[in-house]
């Protein structure tokens, strides 16, 4: 588990639409606008619109189905809530949480254009 720097400003991701999903067998990528990339090789939560969540482990594909409702959403806000998850808040009221539930290695990973943060 890396964790998660307190240090890193999460802002950069407000605004950015959500284009793309890449769903493979053990790792999901979210493509956003100005070339902003999440790839995800851990537990992620969805929280629908209804309060309905979601877990969802990155070494099962056919779950990751249900984040195709965030396709053309944007981030509105981003929350560390806990210590290692970072919760993305989308435009049409769903709640992404990113959490680094893994012990020996890379959770996930955000890429910008300029900088990359490795969680």
């Amino acid at each position: 588990m890396y964790g998660l720097d307190k240090s890193v400003d999460f802002q950069f991701l407000v605004g950015k639409e959500l284009l793309q999903l890449c769903i493979g067998l053990y790792q999901l990528i979210l493509n956003f606008t100005d070339h902003v990339e999440i790839t995800v090789e851990c537990v992620i939560r969805l929280t629908s619109i209804d309060g309905s969540i979601i877990e969802i482990s990155s070494d099962n594909p056919e779950l990751s189905k249900n984040l195709t409702s965030l396709l053309g959403s944007t981030v509105e806000s981003v929350d560390v809530e806990r210590v290692g998850e970072l919760t993305l808040n989308f435009s049409q009221g769903y709640r992404l949480a990113i959490i680094d539930s893994n012990e020996d290695e890379e959770s996930f990973t955000i890429t910008t254009p300029d900088h990359e943060v490795v969680v």
